[in-house]
């Protein structure tokens, strides 16, 4: 992991210094073959992965493109927001057709570049200012969270892994990646497919999947369809495992699951975008108590250290205070925002491990247990969570401001 020192907080600098160097690429499209193989060229070539969502509003797209500085755009069509470099002093990226950027392609190794010193991915979030914000993450938080993933879901190459997110979700990457660097199968699971309960479960019965996620509300919406199911019809023979996230896991989604499936447990999983995806893990294999009011997001992964604090004050067991991540998974800032960079990350006043210098506030509340687990009770702001995706209420209102401008 690289060093900081405490007057380059925040870190906008490292990136700075290497944004000639570092081929930026993005990608517009759907999750398939091509997707897959697209992520893990960028990886191995040393870039930088920018997954861009074709269905956003073309400002939004641009704004991600030019606030990256991306050099190249990798896609099936050339998208409609280039076009809006065309008016403006601003250099659109080099547009190059998917088919045939992977037609010069040949690797026999899934593996990312073990050049840990750069960035692995750039993943915008909705702002609260308005504007998207990009997590810049690092190649060590990314490996770092790919060998924690293997060891909590343990992972061998006789695995098959169901692929369910977004690309443009930071989980898509380890259920992408983490089963093919142990050697096992990864099974892509298109949208159509997710959004009904009954093509899912034949999906996963027809691949053989033994390790799948979904946020807790698609999941509450599956577990109600299996439950109308008889055992024999809903049999996942194969599955050992599944991985919740981007939602509180509620005891009562967990015992419901527990009923019909006792010995497929649950990996409850907790992770802001800006650290690399998950920073904790909580395997639950006994249903809840009825009494239990949370299921606890559990403890760090390694590398990574969570507090509990508020403001410079590390609360009590029981206490209930703000999260705050450090280690090696914490992004480097925001894409050319050192604003907003500033706000949210900041030298580490818990620890004087260089590794765990760098901090960032999650603006989630959470308290820690007397089993030494840790629970998440909500946010500190107005953001809201539809499906596990992060909405900043201003992101909206601004949309709505400029779409009624444009319209009168």
């Amino acid at each position: 992991m690289r060093r900081y020192d405490q007057d380059r907080m925040p870190l906008q600098v490292p990136y700075e210094s290497r944004v000639l160097a570092v081929r930026l690429s993005a990608i517009g499209g759907g999750r398939d073959l091509d997707w897959a193989t697209a992520v893990i060229a960028i990886l191995k070539a040393g870039s930088t992965y920018l997954p861009l969502d074709p269905s956003l509003p073309a400002c939004r797209t641009s704004f991600m493109i030019e606030q990256s500085r991306c050099a190249l755009l990798m896609g099936r069509d050339r998208p409609y927001s280039l076009s809006l470099f065309q008016e403006s002093t601003k250099a659109a990226p080099q547009f190059v057709p998917i088919e045939a950027a992977l037609g010069r392609l040949h690797t026999s190794s899934v593996m990312p570049s073990p050049n840990v010193d750069g960035l692995a991915y750039i993943l915008f979030t909705s702002g609260s200012t308005g504007q998207p914000k990009g997590a810049m993450i690092e190649r060590a938080g990314l490996n770092n969270h790919l060998a924690a993933k293997i060891d909590a879901l343990s992972l061998t190459r006789t695995d098959c892994v169901a692929q369910t997110a977004s690309h443009c979700f930071d989980i898509s990457l380890w259920q992408l990646l983490s089963g093919l660097c142990v050697g096992a199968s990864t099974s892509i699971i298109d949208d159509a497919t997710l959004r009904s309960p009954s093509s899912l479960l034949q999906e996963i019965q027809r691949c053989g999947a033994t390790v799948f996620q979904l946020v807790p509300s698609m999941l509450a919406v599956f577990v109600e369809y299996l439950q109308s199911l008889a055992a024999a019809e809903r049999a996942m023979d194969g599955l050992r495992i599944i991985s919740t996230v981007g939602e509180p896991l509620t005891p009562g989604l967990a015992r419901a699951w527990l009923a019909l499936y006792p010995r497929v447990s649950i990996l409850n999983h907790y992770g802001p975008t800006e650290c690399a995806d998950g920073v904790t893990h909580h395997l639950v294999s006994v249903p809840p108590a009825l009494a239990e009011p949370y299921v606890p997001i559990g403890r760090s992964i390694q590398n990574v250290e969570v507090y509990v604090a508020d403001g410079p004050r590390l609360c009590n067991v029981g206490e209930v205070g703000e999260i705050f991540v450090s280690g090696v998974g914490v992004a480097a800032g925001y894409v050319n925002d050192h604003v907003r960079t500033k706000d949210a990350f900041g030298p580490n006043p818990f620890s004087n491990d260089l590794s765990f210098r760098r901090l960032y506030r999650t603006g989630d509340l959470g308290r820690l247990r007397t089993d030494g687990l840790l629970e998440c009770l909500g946010r500190r702001d107005r953001q809201v969570k539809i499906r596990g995706h992060r909405i900043e209420l201003g992101e909206i209102l601004t949309l709505s401001r400029r779409f009624l401008v444009n319209a009168v």
